[in-house]
């Protein structure tokens, strides 16, 4: 996935590869993956799409109408709950 929208020209990555309780600063804590087992499975899957103030309206629909047609996920609806907290 990432790869086509990189092709399509939509900067997507994993910004998060280590999840939280793994981080080094919590090492001392001695978790193991089977302590948080959904967090440890998604860490290298889930990917940070464009998200900054300057996104027009036409960039978000580019990027959900993009996202949609290839993949069947449709994020409407987090475009247009996005749209409503804007100031």
């Amino acid at each position: 996935m990432q790869k086509y929208l990189d092709d399509c020209g939509i900067s997507a990555g994993v910004h998060y590869p280590i999840a939280l309780p793994y981080m080094k600063a919590y090492e001392y804590l001695g978790h193991k993956a089977d302590d948080f087992p959904i967090a440890h499975q998604y860490q290298h899957e889930i990917l940070s799409l464009p998200m900054y103030p300057e996104l027009t309206p036409e960039m978000i629909d580019y990027v959900t109408g993009r996202h949609t047609s290839r993949w069947g996920v449709v994020l409407r609806d987090l475009a247009r709950m996005a749209k409503r907290c804007e100031p």
